[in-house]
């Protein structure tokens, strides 16, 4: 099976460029293509193993490019006005020999949370293909965080064939918060385990 992976937002785009650098080194591909699409320039810049016609930024009437600062509701407004333009963008994505579309966001900010399912929504309209989504649950007691989460993953539920759902909390393990002297030792971690996900 190969899949076109979608990185929406930071955690996502993070994601999205291990699994390409973790693919090219694979005699047997699972990748069929790759991308990263974000409302923050910054973000995208930094994914250095991603090719630059493999990242997309959209959204800059709302953010001026500088994210979304964990506000759902402007994540939202950033897709609904370029929706057709993100979609084109994902067109080429999707080949003839793409057996499913995996969309992989954070739903904890405003990014992940307030556009994948518009994404999914949008790709349903054209492709007969499955959309999958790994939803990434955030770690940490944050509210904001929680109800953006919430809210997603009710909106993917309506539009994804299936979510896999990676629980931070869980993975940074009990007791820990991922901040402080922890900081250092948990990014290694993530690196070794060939995802990055900042929860701090």
């Amino acid at each position: 099976m190969r899949v076109a992976a979608v990185g929406i937002g930071g955690a996502g785009g993070r994601i999205v460029e291990r699994l390409w650098q973790d693919n090219k080194r694979r005699d047997t591909t699972y990748l069929g293509a790759a991308c990263a699409i974000d409302t923050d320039t910054e973000a995208l810049d930094e994914l250095d193993a991603l090719p630059d016609d493999r990242r997309y930024t959209f959204g800059l009437s709302e953010t001026n490019g500088t994210g979304t600062n964990g506000d759902r509701t402007t994540g939202t407004a950033a897709i609904e006005d370029e929706r057709l333009e993100v979609r084109r963008a994902l067109d080429q994505l999707v080949t003839s020999d793409i057996d499913a579309i995996l969309l992989v966001a954070g739903l904890a900010g405003g990014t992940g949370s307030g556009t994948t399912a518009h994404i999914a929504a949008a790709l349903r309209e054209i492709y007969t293909i499955p959309v999958y989504c790994l939803s990434v649950l955030p770690a940490g007691r944050d509210n904001g965080a929680a109800t953006n989460t919430l809210q997603a993953l009710r909106a993917l539920e309506a539009t994804v064939d299936g979510q896999i759902l990676f629980d931070n909390d869980v993975w940074l393990g009990s007791g820990q918060t991922g901040r402080g002297s922890h900081r250092d030792a948990e990014r290694d971690r993530c690196d070794a385990a060939g995802c990055v996900i900042r929860s701090w």
